[in-house]
């Protein structure tokens, strides 16, 4: 046993010996030889826009000595019919400079940058460059195209005779403006309903249906950040009843008719739990 144990330290040593002399060229912080830049992109935080405006992080290598990008739309990138190397350069030329900072975890650089004003299916093309050398790395974003459709006024979670489910925490009504996504098929908006920049947005669902009202489709509400806080609780998120219970059968309760009154069986909730259910109203002026 002695002997088998002493043969096996000998292979683990040699296999040590053998692989520390062969590491691949960039596994170690600083030893690249070519500049590498990488993009993520994260929920663009107020006051910018979730919906146009995309958040976007750089990093780049030791090697890299300049960045620059570049937003277009997605079919504009694609009618230039450029190659990668190609399409570098003109971003190199056209594009905007990016300022980077040190990042001394991985030796390289790094910056956030923001890409304002998108609508439609856009790409955002990343370019480092050292002299000759150039690597470019992208991300998409979709943004939104609003068009308003009436301004109204917005109840949450009104009850009979008039009480409502949030006013302990200061909420009843408030005027807003109904919008529809003129990119995104049956996506509408209660614009800023909550606040500015928090706004409730729901898609139409199913085929149009009629009752003693008029001609309405259904609705769905995902679940979404109001910008409202409870208490200790902290943030109020909504949804549609439907998808807190799991049970389709509740969306028959939410409805957008024809002259765009609204009324959606929604909840009100924390980390910790339900606040509150009932119906929002919107009714146009």
């Amino acid at each position: 046993m002695k002997k088998y144990i002493s043969s096996l330290f000998l292979v683990f040593l040699g296999i040590g010996l053998f692989s520390s002399c062969t590491d691949d060229e960039g596994t170690e912080i600083g030893s690249d030889s070519s500049p590498v830049v990488t993009v993520y992109q994260y929920e663009t935080a107020l006051p910018n826009s979730a919906d146009n405006d995309a958040t976007v992080r750089v990093a780049g290598n030791n090697k890299v000595s300049e960045v620059y990008y570049f937003a277009e739309l997605t079919t504009a990138k694609t009618a230039r019919g450029m190659s990668e190397s190609d399409y570098a350069d003109y971003v190199v030329a056209n594009g905007t400079k990016v300022t980077m900072s040190s990042d001394a975890q991985t030796a390289g650089y790094v910056a956030d940058i923001i890409v304002k004003g998108l609508i439609g299916d856009n790409t955002i093309t990343v370019v480092g460059v050292n002299g000759n050398q150039k690597s470019s790395a992208s991300t998409t974003f979709f943004g939104l195209d609003w068009v308003d459709v009436t301004t109204g006024t917005f109840m949450a979670q009104r009850k009979s005779g008039g009480v409502y489910g949030l006013s302990s925490i200061g909420f009843t009504t408030s005027s807003t403006t109904l919008q529809k996504c003129a990119n995104k098929d049956g996506l509408y908006r209660l614009k800023d309903c909550y606040g500015a920049g928090y706004s409730m947005k729901f898609t139409t669902t199913g085929s149009k249906q009629t009752d003693g009202d008029g001609d309405f489709y259904n609705v769905r509400v995902a679940s979404q950040n109001t910008g409202l806080t409870f208490g200790k609780y902290g943030a109020l998120y909504v949804r549609d009843v439907a998808l807190w219970q799991n049970d389709d059968s509740y969306v028959s309760n939410n409805q957008m008719y024809a002259d765009n009154t609204c009324y959606i069986f929604n909840e009100y909730y924390v980390s910790a739990g339900r606040v509150s259910y009932g119906y929002d109203y919107f009714i146009p002026d």
